[in-house]
């Protein structure tokens, strides 16, 4: 699936749609992206056992609920550390500066509009796709809508309009030939309009109404996933409609993420195949000082950071590189508790993420690409702003 989904900068955008924001964007031009998902993790003794390993590890069962403490600032730099270097990714990027922001995709330097603010590409064998958000939230509209540009950067050079109107997400589908779109109402509580465009002609082939607060969240084999109140529902071309009452945390392939009685399960759209609960949300005391807004004791919730790949077949579950059929922990990728220092990954590739780890208040950030079956991150060079959905 390919979406977009909006989290850094003016950030908060569709923050249900994005980990995204689904996630996907097609790497050798086909397939499908979407953005991330988060979760608190693990563990008990048997998962916390095996989460120093690097390579194949034993048959390890994730744990269903963990209580792990959310890392510090400092824990976070000294881990930060200890990253061996890798090659900066390649991934769609602006340069430049507000107002004179260049698009820099394979070599191709295209000028985008002056108010451009954040880039989310879903690469097509067709050309990028390119969801370009600015500051501007119309008539006092939630993080969850900007009024947008999308674009299609040919592999001619040309950038070529598709609309410019407030959106609520973005996605192409999994062929690459369609991109979808929320337009949103006049107001925030008036009645929604998804659009589909053939990106071949770039003229509408449909189009279908959707209630206030709804987002697009991606793309998948069975259809569009649009996140509504109460969970989601898959929209096919020909007007057929599934709807889930569950909230939808992330999406590949034809798998979602999906949470269920504050936990996770892994389900196939396609085959019904689920997995057990697992990232169960737990209650973790505080001590005076502690968590957001709290300056005395009591409790927070603790929910695991979740990203899942592109195929599918892995996920990252509060550190840990998990694989999805089996629940078996292969070994651990980055700190458990590492949700409170704001991660958001992005699918590369069927089996690697891209993602960053940015904490604003520490002044602390990385990127890195990270492969799940190997178990092993590498820091990388940042590049200024871009994503992939």
């Amino acid at each position: 699936m390919r979406s977009s989904r909006v989290a850094s900068t003016s950030r908060g955008v569709i923050a249900a749609v994005a980990t995204v924001i689904v996630m996907f964007w097609a790497a050798a031009c086909a397939g499908g992206p979407q953005p991330p998902g988060r979760t608190s993790g693990p563990t008990s003794s048997a998962t916390s056992a095996s989460t120093s390993t690097s390579g194949p590890s034993t048959r390890v069962i994730l744990a269903p609920t963990s209580a792990a403490a959310p890392i510090s600032d400092e824990e976070l730099r000294v881990w930060i550390a200890t990253l061996p270097e890798g090659p900066m990714p390649d991934v769609p990027t602006l340069s430049g500066h507000s107002g004179s922001y260049v698009l820099v995709e394979h070599g191709l330097r295209v000028a985008v509009p002056a108010d451009t603010l954040e880039l989310f590409g879903m690469r097509t064998p067709l050309g990028l796709v390119a969801w370009l958000l600015t500051a501007d939230q119309a008539n006092g509209y939630t993080d969850d809508y900007f009024v947008s540009y999308l674009v299609l950067l040919d592999q001619s050079g040309q950038l070529k309009p598709i609309t410019h109107t407030l959106m609520g997400g973005a996605a192409t589908d999994p062929s690459g030939r369609y991109v979808a779109w929320l337009e949103a109402g006049v107001r925030e509580s008036d009645p929604h309009t998804v659009r589909v465009v053939d990106l071949t002609t770039l003229r509408e082939v449909t189009h279908f109404a959707e209630p206030a607060w709804s987002t697009v969240f991606g793309w998948v084999d069975s259809g569009i996933l649009i996140v509504k109140s109460g969970g989601f529902s898959v929209r096919s071309l020909d007007g057929r409609e599934t709807s889930h009452p569950e909230p939808l945390v992330a999406a590949a392939a034809d798998r979602v993420l999906l949470r269920d009685a504050g936990c996770l399960r892994v389900v196939d759209l396609r085959t019904g195949f689920q997995t057990p609960l697992f990232g169960c949300t737990v209650q973790r005391s505080l001590t005076a000082g502690q968590g957001a807004g709290n300056p005395g004791t009591g409790t927070e919730s603790v929910e695991p950071f979740v990203a899942l790949s592109r195929d599918g077949q892995w996920m990252i579950v509060d550190g840990l590189s998990v694989a999805v059929d089996t629940l078996t922990v292969r070994g651990r990728l980055m700190p458990a508790g590492i949700q409170r220092q704001h991660p958001v990954f992005f699918p590369l590739d069927a089996t690697r993420l891209w993602g960053k780890i940015k904490n604003d208040m520490s002044q602390t950030y990385v990127a890195l690409v990270c492969d799940l079956p190997a178990a092993r991150c590498e820091r990388t060079p940042e590049p200024f702003l871009g994503d992939l959905w």
